[in-house]
C-alpha cells in the first residue's frame, strides 16, 4: 500500500466551514506500509481574536491548543490557501 495523506483543518465551529472560520491548516504522509507519519504542511490563518468571540476561543484552546497569540501571528488566508495548491 502507498502513502495516504490525512488532512486536519481546525475551525471555530464544531460543524466546520463554511459556518465557522478556518485558522489552521495541516497534512500528513503516512506509510501505508509502517504506520509511520510525518507532518508535511502546517499552517495557522491569521483571524483576530477580538472578532472571533469568547465561544470561538474557547473551542480552539481547548480542541486544538490554539491561542490568540498564534492567530495575531498567523499568515494571510489567501497565502495559507494558496500554499495548500
Amino acid at each position: 500500500m502507498g502513502d495516504i495523506y490525512v488532512a486536519e483543518i481546525a475551525s471555530t465551529d464544531p460543524r466546520g466551514t463554511p459556518w465557522g472560520k478556518a485558522v489552521q491548516a495541516a497534512v500528513c504522509r503516512v506509510d501505508g506500509r509502517t504506520g509511520l507519519f510525518d507532518t508535511i504542511f502546517f499552517e495557522t490563518v491569521y483571524a483576530d481574536p477580538l472578532d472571533l468571540g469568547k465561544d470561538a476561543l474557547d473551542r480552539l484552546s481547548a480542541e486544538y491548543g490554539i491561542y490568540a497569540e498564534s492567530l495575531y501571528s498567523g499568515l494571510p488566508e489567501e497565502e495559507v490557501s494558496s500554499s495548500l495548491g
